[in-house]
């Protein structure tokens, strides 16, 4: 753990970030898969330092990370998750990435996290789901799951005016894809007193 610690200090040095994220992101994604949580938490946290850095981001993308990272969406550590979604969400700015959030099952990950108690953690996940909503596999996912379009719907009447324009961006990528239209519709028209009987 300290170790995971001096480097967030030294990943915070520009002139460094390169040459550590080279020799870092392997141990700190190895770190992610250890079963002490206060270590995935320091090692989440170092990534999230280094990924401020492209050549950081392409490390990650290039070797298991998002496929280690996603399952961490699912932890009960909240300090965890928010660390972790947000690594998941400055990979999304390249589709390649996007892809692999979405074959390592990031999808289903992310529309549970839209349930939290933490704001912080439900806009993280709304701004990864509106990167994943550009990819037409993805809207399939978020559309037929009624968890995913019903969660997206009830968003859009939160009082946070970010999580209503993140929920009102992906409803309007969804409803620009042919496929998941339907779904989108069906979540608008069915009164919720119908939808529990």
């Amino acid at each position: 753990v300290d170790t995971l610690k001096a480097l967030i200090n030294l990943s915070k040095v520009d002139s460094l970030q390169g040459i550590l994220s080279h020799e870092v992101v392997p141990s700190a994604v190895m770190c992610l898969d250890s079963p002490s949580e206060s270590v995935q938490v320091w090692a989440a946290q170092c990534l999230q330092e280094l990924c401020a850095d492209e050549t950081a981001r392409q490390h990650i993308a290039d070797g298991q990370g998002v496929s280690v990272l996603v399952p961490l969406l699912s932890s009960k550590n909240e300090r965890l998750v928010l660390c972790v979604a947000t690594i998941l969400r400055l990979l999304c700015s390249q589709e390649r990435t996007r892809d692999l959030i979405y074959k390592a099952g990031g999808v289903g990950f992310i529309i549970g996290l839209l349930s939290s108690r933490e704001h912080a953690i439900q806009v993280r996940a709304l701004d990864i789901l509106s990167e994943l909503s550009l990819l037409d596999r993805a809207c399939q996912v978020i559309a037929n799951g009624e968890e995913g379009v019903g969660s997206i719907v009830a968003l859009l009447r939160s009082p946070h005016e970010k999580i209503q324009e993140e929920a009102l961006t992906i409803t309007t990528n969804l409803l620009s894809n042919r496929d998941s239209k339907a779904g989108v519709i069906s979540a608008f028209m069915v009164p919720e007193y119908m939808k529990s009987l």
